[in-house]
């Protein structure tokens, strides 16, 4: 009994010295000492559940708030004036691309208004952002190119509306891999002056028919449709700039690489193309190249251009 009894006295006196004022809250007393505590003051706060980001909380005249916030309208000289539904994130107008995107890359579903692009280029704008749906425009009055513009994107199902684009000339990489996107751009959207499509749908997976753009300065179509596993139909393009001011290899290389679906018709374009274009490397004049399988190119010889095809010196690579 004697040795419980030192044990309650022990454990009692080691309690007490944690009994202190600066312990206990004010108002309440325990044993004999009287609390001081008040804790950090935020009587003077003045954050509202608006004003704080969803998902998040904090702490304003002694009340736990949930924040409800969604969008913003003061986003810098990217001049996004929308509301974005799912998340938030300021734009400082010192930041670069890099820095800005990387506060959005998995919160922003959708932007119900115009976005206005950056001066120069756009690469890369949204590129990662793997929860956007929805664009409604974007106005590119004082872009160049936008490459890899929406790289990955792989919610997104429709292009946005394309607002003065006639000072673009690439488009390279701008929809590759976006996996959900059904509806390529409009010709009008494309502009007449551009020159670059490299990977513009590579790995588009459930496009089933290739736009049809009327630009007469084509110069690269590289890898332009590469794995649009559900392609059938490809329009004429213009091919007669094709690898002039650039390696002939990124004029028609594995410009249809993997389509599997390509009706006889979409062929007998792509022969047209090729024959019509100032290719003269042989390494580069083949259907192999182009990305056509061996027995797609079967198919190709009883087309009504595979003769024209041949008369150019091109072969099938096989």
């Amino acid at each position: 009994m004697s040795e419980l009894k030192e044990a309650l006295i022990n454990i009692s006196e080691e309690v007490r010295t944690k009994i202190i004022p600066e312990n206990i809250k004010a108002g309440v007393q325990i044993f004999d000492v009287g609390g001081e505590y008040t804790g950090l003051d935020t009587s003077d706060a003045t954050a509202t559940a608006e004003d704080i980001v969803i998902g998040k909380t904090a702490y304003v005249d002694g009340e736990k708030i949930e924040g409800v916030l969604t969008s913003s309208t003061e986003n810098g000289n990217c001049n996004i004036e929308t509301n974005i539904p799912t998340g938030f994130y300021e734009y400082d107008s010192s930041a670069d691309v890099e820095t800005w995107k990387s506060n959005i890359y998995q919160i922003i579903t959708e932007i119900n208004d115009t976005v206005k692009a950056p001066t120069g280029s756009t690469s890369a704008l949204f590129a990662g952002c793997t929860e956007l749906k929805y664009i409604k425009a974007v106005d590119l009055q004082d872009t160049t190119a936008c490459s890899a513009m929406f790289c990955d994107c792989v919610s997104l199902v429709t292009p946005p509306t394309i607002l003065n684009s006639q000072g673009i000339r690439s488009w390279g990489s701008c929809f590759k891999r976006c996996t959900n996107l059904t509806t390529p751009l409009i010709a009008d959207a494309v502009g007449s002056n551009c020159y670059g499509f490299n990977s513009m749908y590579e790995g588009c997976s459930k496009i089933v028919t290739a736009p049809s753009y009327s630009a007469p300065n084509i110069e690269i179509m590289y890898k332009m449709f590469k794995d649009c596993t559900s392609l059938v139909n490809v329009p004429i393009y213009s091919t007669q700039k094709i690898g002039q001011n650039y390696r002939a290899w990124s004029g028609l290389t594995s410009f249809v690489e993997n389509c599997p679906n390509l009706s006889d018709e979409s062929l007998n374009n792509i022969l047209q193309m090729c024959y019509a274009s100032p290719i003269t490397n042989a390494i580069y004049m083949t259907l192999a190249n182009v990305g056509l399988s061996e027995s797609q190119v079967e198919r190709c010889k009883s087309l009504s251009n595979y003769d024209k095809l041949i008369a150019k010196g091109w072969t099938t690579g096989y």
